[in-house]
């Protein structure tokens, strides 16, 4: 233990079990650099892209690598920590730079005599989405991770796929191995808010992914596609059950696609809101005092998005803040051990001085 120096934890891992196939259940030799679970890392070999892309993202490698799930492990971390795993130092990966469109969420839990406690959630959709098939939220309590991609949006029609969130939940208590959290009130509540949310971010921003939102208006809608296929997008690569006939007609999963097919229908349809969108459908003209409130309800989201985005520049100046603050003192203190141990010697030193 002498080469971690005054300060730090060194772990020894020792006394391994064999499986029935002779080999041990920690794997060292796939990877000079990591630790992983025998067994548990085959990926399937498949020319699909969202396959691929699913089997790399860090949510899949944390369940098998000890190198991807270290980096997730902190939110945070000092400049002085390090986690060295095999002579390697193990790089930190922040889910938060992997989001597109984040926004900030603030909870808090309605309990009484806890009012002061509360949570700031950030969600968004993750990069790759929706060909990642990934979902959940990263839920940390005093800066470790204790649930990771915690998936509580369950359903059968894919609504709220590519929604991954990040918080610090300090009020709810984990269990002795730091694997869950104890099953409480609190907890129950957070994972009820939590679901809601990915809904509520799902029916805002779903449409920016290749998503039919029927939460906008027609109009808006039909103006999402026809820049879609003006762009030259390729269509999302969407799982088989989100094509089946009997999706909920509430929901805005239904996907856009470019089919060669529908090309010169949606041609027409763009000439028709060419102009500023103000022409549709006879249809939508009729129900245009529908259209009215729910312009009024999109304008206040996408309000609501703009503060959403500076709350995260805010709080990405106050980390920067808070890592310089942290550096300055960590220099101070080396500053002022070398001018004590200076001190130290200059008093060991027998000068004499003339008169």
């Amino acid at each position: 233990f002498d080469d971690i120096g005054e300060h730090g934890t060194k772990i020894i891992v020792f006394n391994l079990w064999f499986n029935d196939d002779g080999d041990m259940e920690l794997d060292f030799n796939s990877d000079k650099k990591d630790i992983l679970i025998t067994g548990a890392h085959r990926k399937v070999n498949t020319n699909k892209a969202d396959k691929v892309a699913t089997q790399n993202y860090v949510s899949t490698r944390l369940r098998y690598s000890l190198r991807a799930y270290t980096s997730v492990l902190y939110l945070h971390i000092p400049d002085n920590f390090r986690i060295v795993l095999r002579g390697h130092d193990v790089e930190s990966h922040n889910v938060i730079n992997d989001l597109m469109y984040p926004e900030c969420v603030l909870y808090k839990p309605q309990i009484a005599g806890l009012a002061e406690l509360s949570a700031i959630t950030t969600i968004g959709f993750v990069k790759g989405a929706p060909e990642i098939d990934v979902q959940g939220f990263n839920v940390y309590h005093k800066n470790r991770l204790i649930a990771p991609f915690w998936k509580v949006a369950n359903n059968s029609y894919g609504k709220g796929r590519g929604v991954v969130g990040i918080l610090e939940a300090n009020f709810i208590k984990p269990t002795h191995d730091k694997q869950d959290f104890e099953k409480s009130v609190l907890y129950q509540r957070l994972e009820s808010r939590l679901k809601e949310m990915t809904y509520e971010y799902w029916d805002l921003h779903c449409h920016r992914i290749g998503y039919d939102n029927k939460k906008l208006p027609k109009s808006s809608r039909a103006l999402n596609r026809a820049n879609q296929m003006n762009a030259g997008s390729s269509p999302p690569i969407v799982p088989r059950q989100l094509l089946a006939a009997d999706i909920p007609t509430s929901s805005c999963a239904v996907p856009t696609f470019m089919a060669p097919a529908l090309r010169q229908k949606q041609m027409g349809l763009k000439r028709n809101i060419d102009a500023l969108g103000s022409k549709t459908d006879s249809a939508d003209q009729d129900g245009s005092h529908l259209d009215v409130s729910q312009r009024r309800r999109f304008n206040e989201y996408r309000t609501l998005t703009l503060e959403n985005d500076k709350c995260l520049q805010y709080e990405e100046s106050a980390k920067q803040l808070a890592l310089k603050e942290q550096k300055l003192r960590s220099q101070i203190a080396l500053e002022r051990k070398k001018y004590e141990e200076l001190l130290q010697e200059l008093r060991s030193l027998d000068v004499k001085t003339e008169k």
